[in-house]
């Protein structure tokens, strides 16, 4: 199999020849669009991946076995492993290269031979499923390509020291992928679920507490505990992410947006969108246009937040 499959050292950059100490950092919105949010089954020989998701979702085939993961997501990839994305459009977060040289570089010395170890499988694991770990590796992403694009002294230091973060980061999440979801995640995932497929039905927290047989008290106890806001603020940030998603990839009118997405009359709809975007539709969709930019500021999904 892997014969046939195409190996790259960035996806579709195959003549960039292999550099011992490399290190790559972007965003989704950079690569993804530009092939149609799909990026097909590939290897990278020399390479290994990490991949923060914090807004959407994707397909996610690795090895031949496909996964439907949703944000908050977190994925390591060693290398070698032959792996594809479906990416839902507007998705968004971060995309980390690093040679296999640079990565053992970085992890040489007896005290870190277990995370190394680690590092050799994948790890693939909602960022929501372990304390705290989903703002350590939020935070972590954003230092590195911070200092990548740095051109400031001791850049490199920070680089690899938060490097070293998200290494240690992913060799737990590698030991806690492999237990049971809480109840609670368990809850939450159904509950995004629902809100997937419902959220232009418009229906009320109460309808989806009596669907997911949990009652109205024990959803808002949950979603609070696990994404820190209410449940109605998911199911809002999920029809404001596709209301933005209209406003940048089609030529529906405002009206139309609105009808599709449930509301009753487009002004309601502008009164929403202006409350939480600060622009009322037609000027957000006048200022935007389809950009690379743009594309990675189009969703409004759920934050990275500390389970406590």
């Amino acid at each position: 199999m892997a014969a046939s499959v195409p190996a790259f050292q960035l996806y579709g950059e195959n003549d960039m020849p292999p550099i011992p100490r490399f290190i790559h950092w972007e965003r989704i919105a950079a690569r993804a669009p530009v092939h149609d949010w799909e990026i097909r089954v590939h290897r990278h020989p020399d390479l290994c991946q990490a991949f923060l998701l914090t807004d959407g979702g994707a397909s996610l085939e690795v090895e031949g076995r496909r996964t439907e993961i949703g944000a908050p997501w977190l994925l390591w990839l060693p290398t070698g492993i032959v792996h594809g994305f479906r990416f839902a459009p507007g998705s968004a977060g971060h995309v980390l290269t690093i040679s296999d040289h640079f990565l053992s570089t970085i992890l040489s010395g007896e005290n870190h031979s277990e995370v190394g170890s680690a590092m050799r499988r994948v790890t693939s694991v909602a960022a929501i499923t372990t304390t705290g770990m989903g703002i350590a590796a939020e935070a972590s992403f954003t230092a590195i390509g911070e200092a990548v694009t740095a051109t400031a002294s001791g850049w490199q230091t920070v680089l690899e020291a938060h490097m070293k973060l998200l290494l240690v980061l992913f060799a737990r999440l590698g030991t806690a992928a492999t237990e049971p979801p809480s109840g609670d995640t368990e809850l939450f995932r159904r509950f995004r679920r629902l809100v997937e497929d419902h959220y232009r039905a418009r229906w009320t927290i109460g309808a989806y507490g009596e669907a997911l047989g949990a009652g109205t008290d024990r959803l808002h106890a949950v979603v609070r505990r696990v994404a820190g806001c209410a449940p109605r603020e998911i199911v809002q940030r999920r029809l404001l992410l596709e209301a933005k998603r209209n406003l940048i990839y089609t030529t529906m009118t405002v009206s139309e947006i609105a009808y599709d997405l449930g509301f009753r009359d487009a002004a309601y709809f502008s009164r929403f969108f202006s409350l939480r975007v600060g622009a009322p539709p037609s000027v957000f969709r006048q200022n935007r246009g389809v950009t690379g930019s743009d594309l990675a500021a189009a969703g409004a999904g759920l934050r990275l937040k500390e389970e406590r």
